[in-house]
């Protein structure tokens, strides 16, 4: 499945009883100047999620990362509040390097 609607598309698309993997772009920048395309991979297995399917998700993982190399951030997730824009957005920045912006002092 292709989407454009960012994070909220994909949150829509994940069910409970679904195991899936996820390729999201996200643009991040300290200032107008740093703005760039930066993509996380995501794994997703919702709680309902049969114990079958949920082993085989991480064995399946592997091999889906030998097609999808190029991403920042590798993260997990079981429930949509997991995937909060903040959260994700500050692995992002931490993944980027060097932080210049003064107003996060989670740093």
């Amino acid at each position: 499945m292709k989407g454009s609607g960012g994070l909220e598309e994909l949150k829509s698309n994940l069910g409970s009883d679904k195991a899936a993997y996820a390729y999201l772009r996200m643009t991040v920048g300290n200032d107008e100047y740093s703005k760039r395309a930066k993509f996380v991979f995501i794994s997703w297995c919702g709680p309902d999620v049969k114990v079958m399917r949920r082993a085989k998700l991480s064995v399946h993982g592997t091999t889906v990362k030998t097609v999808i190399k190029n991403f920042a951030v590798e993260m997990a997730a079981s429930s949509i509040k997991d995937l909060k824009e903040e959260d994700i957005t500050l692995l992002l920045k931490k993944a980027m390097g060097a932080n210049y912006d003064r107003q996060s002092s989670n740093y």
